[in-house]
């Protein structure tokens, strides 16, 4: 039997084992299904026509689609351009040609050989977009034996079961813009409305760049809303766990030793890692109780809780060291220095990242600190401090 015979046997046997009854065709996507393109392969013609019947007869049997009649198709093709029909390879030449014919879709199909394995890719294109709407492949023999069973397969892997129903699923994430895969095959990004098999798990995936690929199983009974949260990758989380705080300007309030203290400062260059960070500089200046002025200037550290996963709320248990000065307000003499040496600080700190590089905070402080010689001065204070800092990410 040649393969003009074997073909047309094959087309014929495959139309009749699924009718669509009167009426149903005319509610069917149209489809135009151009000839399979090969790579690395030496096949005949002959036997890539064959295959190419083939695969729009499986398209056809699915019972979900119209097939655009491939001598319609090749004499549209030969109408086009004086060569070979069978040059018509590229996407939009294929995009122009299902237009022209009003089919709403169009399927690109190639064989690939990788060694000694063939693989067949499948493309369906929505031609109103321009865009690929889903895709399919299957792998086996680079034997024309077994490329009919992975057109089978691939077709499979493209469209839903025959006679399977469709429900519409709403499928959202947080963040959003998430593209979302099922099966394999592009649906589009989040938020979105996608139909998906009735009682039948299906693999959906989500991929969004800076965070974390989602796969999941899920069976859908009828329309719902599926919403799923994606975490940060953990390079990107550490970066921005990680922001340096460039400089910060905080008020303070408090007192001690039967003083009142408020105020104001700046901090200056923060250097964190996961579990450590260490503001640089740390300066403080105000006034206690009606006359006395004070100055510090310091260093923290902090040890660092993360209450969500990127960073933007933190609590931090803090100690800091430095240089007090305390002094009476009527002159500059040092008959007037009331207080001045080291302090020691431990602090607790809630920091909220407002925006990408703004970060606000509350933040209780405890200061002991050495008197110097004779001076009569605080030996404790306390104070809360409301600090604004700018940050970048690394």
């Amino acid at each position: 039997m040649n393969a003009r015979i074997f073909r047309w046997t094959l087309i014929w046997s495959l139309a009749l084992a699924s009718p669509i009854r009167a009426g149903e065709s005319e509610r069917l996507p149209i489809v135009a299904v151009f000839d399979i393109e090969q790579k690395g392969l030496d096949w005949p013609e002959s036997v890539l026509d064959t295959l190419s019947d083939l695969l729009a007869a499986k398209l056809a049997e699915s019972g979900l689609l119209q097939v655009v009649p491939r001598a319609q198709l090749r004499e549209r093709l030969r109408a086009q351009k004086e060569e070979s029909y069978r040059s018509c390879y590229e996407e939009a030449c294929q995009i122009e040609i299902g237009r022209e014919l009003s089919a709403a879709n169009s399927i690109a199909a190639q064989f690939l050989r990788l060694g000694d394995e063939c693989t067949l890719t499948l493309t369906l294109y929505d031609l109103s977009r321009a865009t690929a709407t889903g895709a399919a492949t299957a792998s086996g023999p680079c034997t024309e034996a077994s490329a009919s069973r992975l057109i089978e397969l691939a077709v499979q892997k493209l469209l839903p079961a025959p006679g399977e129903r469709q429900v519409p699923v709403d499928v959202e994430s947080e963040p959003s813009g998430a593209e979302v895969f099922v099966e394999g095959r592009r649906a589009g990004m989040t938020p979105l409305r996608a139909a998906l098999p009735q009682n039948r798990a299906v693999i959906l995936r989500l991929v969004l760049p800076g965070y974390e690929t989602l796969e999941h199983s899920v069976t859908v009974r009828g329309s719902q809303v599926l919403r799923f949260s994606l975490e940060r990758a953990r390079a990107d989380l550490r970066k921005l766990r990680n922001r340096i705080d460039w400089v910060g300007l905080k008020v303070h309030f408090g007192g001690g030793s039967d003083a009142f203290l408020a105020g104001g400062g700046a901090e200056g260059i923060t250097l964190k890692w996961d579990h450590f960070q260490w503001t640089l500089l740390d300066i403080g200046v105000g006034g206690v109780s009606s006359r006395d002025f004070f100055w510090l200037v310091g260093t923290r550290v902090y040890y660092p809780f993360y209450l969500t996963q990127n960073g933007d709320h933190q609590l931090k248990l803090g100690l800091g060291t430095g240089y007090w000065y305390t002094r009476q307000g009527e002159d500059d003499s040092s008959r007037h220095v009331k207080d001045k040496g080291l302090y020691f600080s431990p602090s607790l700190r809630y920091m909220f990242q407002i925006a990408s590089r703004v970060a606000i905070g509350i933040e209780f402080c405890f200061i002991l600190h050495a008197n110097s010689g004779d001076y009569q001065g605080y030996p404790w204070a306390g104070f809360v401090t409301f600090p604004v800092v700018w940050t970048v990410a690394r």
